[in-house]
């Protein structure tokens, strides 16, 4: 019995030659078509044809297999644009399905059975010289052996192919350029060395600890040329960090059992694990419709924590303990009379000083809510400037202990005090979902 040969049989090869050996080269939308024969044919006149014997006309190869349903129901379509077209076009419909199995669905589908445009069965080159994922793949060749369009099915209809033999090559996608090494196991931000991120519309995603950034920070993300606000990015913070910008309130309640664990700890013995435990950092792109929406980002930002940390946050009025800073005579002792020089704000918590020169005024009480709150993980404390002034300090104290009596006598130094109210405020109280 003879041997049959492959469909798609190479005339005239394409040779790259490197390191001793030889390949066939990938045809792409523009180059020439080398010399092709077509074998195993079916509903044609022989059982070989010759890419030469379709050059009066436009080719359209149809590249299809047995699995793809939507390749042999467009079969139909096919054959209305061949009699639409007539001798102005030709239509073949190739495949690299072995003989045996088109045999067996051509008894089976009635589709395949009573299609009279050209097969040509069991091809073995069309993957090399046309590399695709997913079918099906038209190539369309012009009257010159030009690969003028490589393309989805879906591209191939009555209008394309008329723009076409009116002179004006229809805009279709192009299929040249498939990823054939498509790296499904990986996340998409991930995959091909991260060749997929320039196709980006939005996002939202948390990472853990990234331990190769210690710092803590906040930005927005900008459009390099609109400026516009795009997203958010926060690095390395903790759980009560991310609620308190999403809700825009310092003040948090985690109300679940080892809720106290997402703070930050009390000792710096611990901070090793907390780091690598309860630290968090967290990105967003928005949609292009939401640019400039900083509220759409804290919107964002609500419904993830809630989704990643199964919680339910909802913002309550509590009656909370603050602390007022007050004058209690002239305020010239503080004054900084450095303007010239440059803004120091010292604090150094073991020994409990605070120095300044010509730093503003809240520096000293984000300094004094540090004292206050150094042996609180939850429930922290407030410090308000109710002095009256808002301009820079020259100042030094020194603090015995955190006590608040102790507080206020180094203070009194410099006709300050801290007095205690009672402000009813929003508060972010999160607890753990039913």
């Amino acid at each position: 019995m003879a041997r049959l040969l492959p469909s798609f049989f190479l005339i005239v090869l394409f040779f790259s030659y490197g390191k001793g050996q030889s390949r066939i080269q990938q045809i792409k939308v523009g180059d020439k078509v080398p010399e092709l024969v077509f074998g195993n044919m079916k509903n044609y006149y022989k059982d070989k044809a010759n890419l030469s014997e379709f050059r009066s006309k436009l080719l359209i190869i149809d590249v299809w297999n047995r699995w793809c349903s939507s390749c042999i129901n467009a079969f139909p379509k096919m054959e209305r644009l061949q009699k639409i077209f007539e001798d102005k076009i030709a239509i073949i419909l190739l495949t690299d399905d072995p003989i045996e199995e088109f045999n067996k669905l051509r008894e089976k589908s009635s589709i395949v059975k009573n299609t009279r445009l050209p097969f040509s069965i069991e091809d073995t080159l069309i993957n090399k010289l046309f590399p695709h994922k997913g079918v099906p793949m038209h190539i369309w060749i012009d009257t010159t052996g030009t690969a003028i369009a490589i393309t989805s099915g879906y591209n191939t209809t009555e209008g394309t192919i008329r723009n076409y033999l009116n002179g004006n090559l229809p805009s279709m996608n192009r299929r040249d350029n498939d990823i054939i090494d498509f790296e499904k196991k990986k996340p998409l931000f991930a995959e091909g060395n991260g060749r997929q991120l320039d196709k980006l519309v939005a996002y939202s995603t948390l990472f853990g600890s990234l331990k190769n950034y210690r710092f803590s920070s906040s930005s927005y993300l900008h459009d390099s040329i609109s400026k516009k606000i795009i997203g958010f990015r926060k690095l390395n913070a903790n759980l009560p960090s991310l609620i308190s910008f999403a809700y825009n309130t310092s003040d948090i309640i985690l109300d679940f059992p080892e809720g106290e664990k997402y703070f930050s700890p009390i000792s710096e013995d611990s901070m090793n694990q907390f780091v690598e435990k309860y630290q968090y950092s967290y990105e967003v792109k928005l949609p292009e419709r939401w640019y400039d929406s900083i509220s759409t980002i804290q919107k964002y930002l609500q419904e993830d924590i809630c989704r990643y940390f199964n919680l339910k946050i909802k913002l309550e009025n509590k009656k909370l303990l603050t602390y007022n800073l007050i004058s209690t005579g002239s305020i010239h002792r503080i004054v900084s009379k450095n303007s010239n020089t440059q803004a120091i704000s010292e604090f150094h918590p073991i020994l409990i000083n605070l120095i300044f020169k010509n730093a503003p005024i809240l520096a000293l009480t984000n300094g004094l809510s540090s004292i206050i709150n150094k042996n609180r993980r939850t429930d922290k404390i407030a410090v308000n400037n109710n002095t009256g002034y808002s301009g820079n300090i020259d100042m030094e104290i020194s603090i015995p202990d955190a006590s608040i009596c102790s507080i206020n006598k180094a203070l009194a130094v410099h006709n300050l005090m801290l007095i205690p109210k009672y402000e009813v405020k929003k508060v972010a109280i999160a607890r753990l979902r039913d």
